[in-house]
């Protein structure tokens, strides 16, 4: 009985999930819909966030929408929320999407001068399995798929201060998609893992608080400033902002330089979080992805002595949702 009085409570928190999900997703389709002229728009501001990161919003001036919030996380588990399908390019063009990647993370490893972690990275090897492996106690050969998916979670979400219980929150949270969930004693061993593990990261942490209680402020490697005025700052906010403006910083630049010194500049659509999508004439696919390969990788900067250098992936396909790597 108790077996079934179980089961019955697992289906009822995964139909729970679901029909949240859902709800946000049928919003989401709705508030995509294109104007008359089949276009989706979508308003970019350079003051809409604190990293340098372009904010996107609608406006009353004319049909628009936040095109930076539609879900990829979610629709590789469910087609359901496949919402970019919706997008797709017009006839005789096609999408070409770069992505930096794993850049805050490789970010935060270059400011806790984690050399370790920064030559996993360099290496190609399996990043996640790697940081499974330490919080489990196993060889990377050893790590589950399970495993493999706490430890990507946790490479992702535990670098800014985040606490057991949001880490519990954030693996719970698509349960009915992955089909893993933990408990709130295992939320709070992987995260007592993760830290026993990255001592220079605390250290890093501790290092940007006490340089914000002195200063009042903390500037990333590009001298962009960010001033805390506030008794009541988050030690998240603190931490998180040099890795995410620095990469912010990064993007802009790159988008900056396609902008005044590329072909790829008429194609531009829009910027998300740290990649940027362009519709290109199909012919011109190929050197399209090349050049923003390209464009993208060709920037740089100095952390403490340390060259960050961000790899990037390069997809194209005719719908956003749909898309192959291709450099």
């Amino acid at each position: 009985m108790k077996r079934q009085d179980a089961a019955a409570a697992k289906r009822i928190i995964e139909l729970a999930l679901q029909s949240t999900k859902v709800g946000t997703i049928g919003a989401i389709y709705e508030r995509i819909k294109p104007a008359a002229d089949g276009r989706i728009r979508t308003v970019l501001s350079p003051v809409g966030t604190e990293t340098s990161r372009l904010a996107s919003s609608d406006t009353f001036l004319e049909e628009s929408t936040n095109l930076q919030n539609i879900p990829n996380k979610t629709a590789m588990l469910d087609p359901l929320y496949a919402v970019r399908s919706c997008i797709i390019a017009k006839s005789g063009y096609v999408l070409v999407e770069g992505d930096m990647s794993q850049a805050e993370a490789r970010a935060t490893s270059a400011f806790c001068k984690d050399v370790d972690a920064l030559a996993m990275f360099d290496s190609g090897r399996d990043v996640h399995k790697w940081t499974a492996s330490k919080i489990f106690g196993c060889t990377i050969d050893e790590v589950s798929k399970e495993q493999r998916h706490l430890g990507k979670v946790a490479r992702h979400a535990l670098n800014y201060g985040m606490g057991w219980n949001l880490f519990l929150e954030e693996i719970n949270g698509d349960a009915d998609l992955t089909g893993i969930a933990i408990s709130a004693a295992e939320a709070k061993q992987i995260v007592a893992a993760y830290h026993a593990d990255n001592a220079l990261l605390l250290q890093w942490w501790e290092a940007v608080w006490q340089e914000v209680k002195a200063n009042g402020y903390i500037t990333n490697p590009f001298g962009r400033r960010r001033d805390f005025l506030s008794p009541f700052v988050r030690k998240t906010d603190v931490v998180a902002y040099k890795p995410q403006s620095t990469i912010a910083d990064m993007l802009c630049n790159a988008m900056s330089d396609i902008y005044e010194e590329s072909w790829l500049s008429e194609y531009m659509l829009l910027q998300v979080h740290d990649s940027l999508l362009f519709e290109v004439p199909q012919q011109d696919a190929k050197s399209a992805a090349s050049e923003l390969k390209q464009r993208l990788e060709a920037n740089s900067v100095d952390i403490d002595g340390y060259s960050l250098h961000i790899p990037s992936d390069v997809k194209v396909g005719e719908c956003w949702g749909e898309m192959e790597k291709t450099a």
